[in-house]
């Protein structure tokens, strides 16, 4: 069954020193008055540890994202990761390919 009015979203992944982030599919097809999610793997790389956070662009005008978690406390010794949720409105302006970029930056623990 094919998905009406579709918006494809592709998730690109900024690396950062001490941390890998990877997802299993980076391309996925919204829909308008819908939305899309991607599930995000968080790898520590050297041993590193503290807290990270998500900087994010692309997502376009008038879509609405969230992370959950929001902030991620990473362990060398634990597979972690986030949910990234990207909300559609009903614009049809949004039709066709946006390409959105997560980078991942250390933070202070909440």
């Amino acid at each position: 069954m094919a998905i009406m009015n579709p918006v494809m979203l592709t998730l690109s992944i900024q690396p950062e020193q001490g941390v890998d982030l990877s997802t299993g599919n980076a391309n996925v097809t919204g829909r308008l008055n819908g939305g899309a999610s991607w599930g995000v793997n968080i790898t520590s790389v050297q041993n590193f540890a503290g807290t990270i956070a998500f900087d994010i662009t692309g997502v376009p005008a008038g879509c609405t994202y969230s992370f959950n978690p929001p902030t991620v406390a990473v362990d060398p010794n634990v597979a972690q990761g986030t949910i990234l949720i990207v909300t559609i409105p009903g614009n049809a302006a949004l039709l066709g390919v946006h390409t959105i970029t997560v980078t991942p930056r250390e933070v202070e623990p909440e």
